[in-house]
């Protein structure tokens, strides 16, 4: 799974059926990585959820998905994060 191209699609929605239909710029980006039918990448929607697929079809205008496995997403950093702001002696603070 390493080197799988990540493709975001809004409103991701997969049919009973295991497939989705994407229409677009998803299709444009898939056109811009050169992707072709039979290969695999990584479709998520911005919001969660995200899954490995493969490309069923694909022309210029939709692209044809299915779903292979759901991903569990571990996006975020592990490590605490703390933020420092400085404070402002005076007037400075209405510059800001």
């Amino acid at each position: 799974m390493v080197g799988l191209h990540r493709v975001k699609v809004s409103g991701l929605v997969w049919g009973p059926d295991g497939l989705l239909n994407i229409y677009g710029p998803e299709v444009h980006h898939l056109h811009v990585l050169r992707k072709k039918k039979n290969q695999e990448v990584f479709v998520f929607d911005g919001l969660g959820q995200e899954c490995r697929a493969r490309i069923l079809d694909i022309s210029p205008s939709v692209a044809r998905l299915e779903r292979l496995e759901d991903i569990e997403n571990h996006h975020e950093m592990p490590q605490k994060v703390t933020l420092c702001v400085a404070l402002l002696k005076g007037d400075k603070l209405s510059d800001v």
